[in-house]
């Protein structure tokens, strides 16, 4: 996506999410068609454009919890869960507030991993134990995105795929030009199978 950018690229970027959606639908995996989630949060109003002709909601790395309707439906926020910026009490404070103001919570977690996380991104196993229970504890609904939807009254978007049709090829086809003892050659060789076919 940062590539897409700096280069300019926004076609580039369309024909990505294009193919990606047509992969989802051919393999039955479009399991919420109105979300998009950007690439590593990155996002700006060119990309904001694209997204917006095939989807209804994106989700970017903005840490702040939000009520429906969202301000801002193609930037919706989340709290990124990155070792090195959030422990399970900070999820449990967002959760208490989620809970208080009625907002609804987006988690994000990139990987979980066994031991001691190797880059920021990554999220102890244990961490990520103790942020569902307390999540489960707090009582909290927890839903998918589309169930989200469906409690929001937003209807599934409903994608129709079109086969593209093949290029036409022109076929241009010309006259061999051969040599007169080549052409008489083959005339002679026609006739002798017309007539042995008789």
């Amino acid at each position: 996506v940062i590539d897409y950018v700096h280069k300019n690229n926004i076609e580039g970027f369309a024909t990505d999410v294009t193919d990606a959606l047509y992969y989802l639908i051919k393999n039955n995996l479009n399991s919420a068609p109105n979300w998009y989630v950007y690439p590593d949060g990155s996002v700006d109003n060119s990309m904001r454009a694209v997204i917006g002709k095939y989807y209804k909601f994106a989700r970017a790395t903005i840490g702040v919890p939000v009520t429906f309707p969202y301000a801002d439906p193609l930037t919706v926020g989340t709290l990124s869960m990155y070792s090195n910026n959030a422990k399970p009490i900070d999820a449990h404070a967002a959760v208490s507030d989620a809970i208080k103001y009625n907002q609804t919570l987006f988690f994000m977690f990139h990987k979980i991993s066994q031991g001691n996380p190797s880059m920021h991104t990554e999220y102890s196993l244990s961490d990520f134990e103790a942020v569902i229970k307390d999540i489960k504890k707090q009582g909290i609904k927890v839903v998918t995105l589309s169930e989200l939807d469906e409690e929001n009254n937003i209807p599934q978007t409903q994608f129709v795929v079109h086969e593209a049709v093949p290029a036409q090829f022109k076929l241009g086809i010309s006259q061999i030009r051969f040599p007169k003892t080549i052409w008489s050659s083959i005339l002679s060789g026609w006739e002798d199978l017309i007539t042995s076919g008789n």
